[in-house]
Formats: C-alpha cells, structure tokens, sequence
C-alpha cells in the first residue's frame, strides 16, 4: 500500500495524470454505477428553484452539470486541478449549461467562497482525498447559509461477504484495470488506500456532526459500497448568533 500523501502537489499531479481518461475510467471501473449514484443525490436534495449550489472538488464537473439541470440552479463547482476544470468547462459548453456553471480553481480547504453564500453544497468522492477531513467539512458549513444542505458522496465499507468482495476488488482487481486504462496503476493503488482508511459510515456521521450540520441522514449505495450522507446547516444558527450579542 502507497503511503497516503495528500498535499495539494501530489493530489494535483495525481489528477493531471488521469484527466484525460477519468471519465471513462470512472464508468467502465464502477460499471456506469458513478452516474446513477450522482442522479440519486440529486433527487435526494431536490434544489429550489434559483438557489446557489456549491460542488467542491467538482472534477470534470458531473455533480455540477447534474444540478444545474435543476431547474433555475446556478452553480460553482471548485476544484485544485485546472486540468480537470478544462475538460468540466467544455462538457458544460457542449450541452448548453456554461452560462449556469461557473468553475473555479481553489483548495476545499480554503474555499475561494465569502461566507454563507449557497443554499447546498456537495462533494463527491473528494472528501477522503483531503488531508484534513474536519477543515474541509468546516469549510462546507462556512459557506452555506443558515437552513442550508449538505450532501457528501463517498466510497465505504460495507460488511460482510459483499464488503469482502469489494475490499477484494478494491485491493487485486481495481489498479490492474485502472491502470490498464489510463496507464496509471498507482493512482488506483492510492484510490485503494484512500477508501480503506476513510472513516466509516458512523465516523463520517460523527464529523458532520462534529462540524455543526443536524438532521442528518445516510443513503446507502448498492449494499453499502458508496454511501450519501446528508445534513443541513440548522436555521437557529443565525439567531444564536443574534441573541449572544
């Protein structure tokens, strides 16, 4: 197992490396399940009409165009690989949705975003490549107003013989074929332990709660392999802040 170096250098290189093959690899590696994954998300915030939406570590920009679908939803979608935001930039041209998704280059840990400035704010599959897990979801409930959601989409661990054939498939099967595909087997090496040591499904739970989010809730994915948590920013948060002055 690579040992898990996630500065923004390494985690930038890693990205430029796989731009140009990430979304093919991505729907051959998880059976075309990443874009229905993203279709429930979407379905399970149900963004209002002309609300602002925030997609951190964005990629090629897939959650991003699927929101800005919604209808009347504006998004920005922020991500630290200018390569990855080329290829987002023109998938959203060439379908007509460059004039309701901006995107941005910018570190999930120092969002380029003033505070309380979206309605929802997503992230998929780009949590466990933080180095820092509490200060990137610290920075999702800074830049979402009070009554705000939050959606985290990410790769668990699930228990079990289907947790084992997927730790199987993770550790024997995934860098071979990833690599084959994009000639970068030790991305998918990283991929590996990036998920191992992600925190599980109560963990996360923990963080969120940790980071201020309530009402929070957890969509399993196909028995447990990706997992959707979602919370929102609660309403008495601004008038906490009124009634201590």
């Amino acid at each position: 197992m690579l040992p898990l170096d996630k500065t923004p250098e390494r985690v930038g290189a890693m990205f430029l490396a796989l731009a140009t093959r990430y979304d093919r690899a991505n729907r051959i590696l998880s059976f075309a399940q990443d874009r229905r994954w993203r279709r429930v998300l979407v379905r399970l915030v149900q963004p209002r009409p002309h609300s602002c939406a925030l997609d951190v570590c964005t990629g090629t920009g897939d959650l991003a165009l699927a929101l800005a679908r919604c209808g009347g939803v504006t998004v920005t979608g922020v991500d630290l690989s200018q390569a990855m935001l080329d290829l987002a930039s023109h998938k959203a041209k060439k379908v007509g949705l460059d004039g309701r998704v901006t995107f941005v280059a910018g570190n999930a840990l120092t969002l380029p975003c003033c505070d309380e400035a979206f309605d929802l704010a997503t992230i998929a599959f780009g949590l466990r490549n933080l180095p820092d897990y509490e200060r990137g979801l610290g920075e999702l409930f800074r830049v979402l107003k009070p009554g705000g959601q939050v959606c985290v989409l990410e790769f668990s661990k699930p228990r079990g013989l289907w947790g084992k054939a997927f730790l199987f498939y993770l550790r024997h099967i995934l860098p071979r074929l990833g690599g084959w595909i994009t000639g970068q087997p030790d991305a998918y090496r990283y991929f590996d332990a990036s998920i191992r040591s992600f925190p599980a499904r109560e963990g996360l739970k923990a963080l969120l709660e940790a980071a201020g989010f309530s009402q929070l809730r957890v969509h399993a994915l196909n028995g447990g392999i990706a997992l959707i948590h979602y919370g929102v920013i609660p309403l008495l948060t601004l008038l906490g802040v009124f009634l201590i002055r």
